[in-house]
């Protein structure tokens, strides 16, 4: 579903197999685009050219599998009216299949970053596009190749996520001590400098290990993606309602710092996204309903 700043429906793609047709609200014909889609199992979804991208599942019938990797995700594209305008594959527009999605990115210039964790694999393969679907270029990441790591350390990487502006690849990875199997000792903050396939130096990201009050555990951030001035955005979790984002320059200092209380009853399901321009966005599920909040970071990083 598609929504003005209003609140207002502006379109609905829905599935014929799952959901009844739309057809009236508070008694009145929809004023909104109306189309359907069967989807297999869409998770991914990205705002693109005045419509929408979905990362979604092709259907159980040819499929590809390589080293034991399976290659079955496209990428849907929808136009503002919810026409479905084709899909986007390793190759492009009508391309074949990726494997596991992990986020869509749209960068400034419209161009387009998928990023992919396969199941079975500990790589992260990051693809490239410009905003007709030409393949730029792609990339793979694995956990043993980092930097500045020694025998004695294992290293998860957590995200992978485009920068919006420059020609950079941001990842975010914890690190264990191989000899305490289990036990976190630092979260590190990497760069990968695309034009010369080079890691800028990591950034040691703080956070604070043992119980909150209440007994909540604390730990390292989640990495939610990157801002058009360069500020990476760095969820912790402080309480069993309670967040931080901290906003990080490119020398790992603090430039904005805010809590966010969400409701109590959302334990379902929390998903937290940022925009290019710094607007945060989360999607809450409880047992009685569904929200959408919004935070303006955007606001706060012009101060």
């Amino acid at each position: 579903m598609v929504f003005n700043s209003y609140g207002e429906l502006l379109t609905i793609v829905y599935d014929p197999s799952k959901n009844p047709i739309p057809s009236k609200v508070r008694g009145g014909e929809l004023n909104s685009s109306i189309s359907s889609w069967s989807f297999r199992s869409p998770q991914i979804i990205a705002a693109f050219n005045g419509g929408f991208l979905v990362g979604d599942r092709i259907e159980n019938g040819p499929r590809e599998e390589y080293n034991e990797q399976l290659f079955n995700r496209v990428v849907l594209r929808f136009d503002r009216e919810g026409n479905y305008l084709g899909h986007l594959g390793r190759e492009g527009f009508g391309g074949s299949p990726f494997p596991n999605i992990f986020a869509i990115d749209i960068r400034h210039d419209g161009g387009i970053v998928v990023t992919c964790h396969p199941f079975l694999s500990g790589a992260w393969l990051s693809y490239w596009y410009t905003e007709d679907g030409s393949p730029i270029t792609t990339i793979q990441i694995k956990d043993d190749q980092l930097p500045g790591i020694t025998d004695k350390k294992n290293v998860k990487i957590q995200a992978v996520r485009p920068d919006p502006r420059e020609w950079f690849l941001h990842l975010k990875a914890d690190v264990y001590d191989g000899v305490e199997p289990g036990r976190e000792l630092e979260a590190k903050f990497y760069t990968l400098n695309l034009s010369t396939l080079e890691y800028n130096k990591p950034i040691n990201l703080p956070y604070v290990e043992g119980l909150t009050d209440m007994g909540y555990p604390l730990g390292p951030p989640e990495y939610l993606g990157t801002t058009l001035n360069g500020s990476h955005a760095m969820l912790y979790q402080e309480g069993p309602n309670t967040y931080r984002i901290s906003m990080i320059n490119a020398q790992g200092r603090i430039v904005n710092s805010r809590r966010l209380e969400i409701d109590e009853d959302a334990r379902v399901y929390r998903r937290f996204k940022i925009q290019n321009n710094g607007l945060l966005a989360g999607i809450f599920f409880g047992n009685s309903k569904a929200t959408v909040s919004w935070w303006r970071l955007d606001e706060i990083l012009k101060e």
